[in-house]
């Protein structure tokens, strides 16, 4: 295959075009989406990621990240930009696939380990995921 990677991502109307697009690259190994809050809560951000894998034929398994950052206080998301359901409010149908067991920062740790030097990220949302798996390696 393609260049292994890891798709952190928050998929509102944006991030959805960036993940079809890698999913769809024949050089590119989507590994995981791994899902954070962002343009939209996580539990829709991985609604809407499972919708993407979905949609793209390949059924890349999804991973549940961070709801919140690390320091501050999430009061709101720009639904005003991405509509309450990320996607524009087109009340997409909800996806036939289910979120993976394996949380996202494991996930992310596990790939790493496993495939040393060969793994690339592509976080396109807050860098609260990335930041709880590194913090989880350094305290080893």
């Amino acid at each position: 295959m393609g260049n292994k990677v890891i798709f952190d991502t928050d998929p509102g109307v944006d991030d959805a075009f960036a993940l079809l697009y890698a999913l769809s690259h024949p050089e590119i190994e989507v590994m995981g989406i791994t899902t954070v809050f962002g343009n939209v809560p996580v539990d829709i951000a991985t609604q809407n990621a499972l919708i993407l894998s979905e949609k793209s034929g390949l059924n890349t398994a999804v991973y549940t990240g961070a709801s919140k950052p690390q320091e501050r206080i999430v009061n709101n998301f720009p639904n005003f930009i991405h509509g309450n359901d990320g996607f524009g409010n087109i009340n997409h149908s909800k996806s036939q696939l289910t979120k993976s067991n394996i949380d996202a920062e494991n996930f992310i740790i596990k790939s790493v380990q496993n495939y040393h030097g060969e793994v690339n990220i592509i976080a396109i949302g807050p860098l609260t995921n990335i930041a709880n798996s590194f913090n989880q390696i350094t305290t080893f």
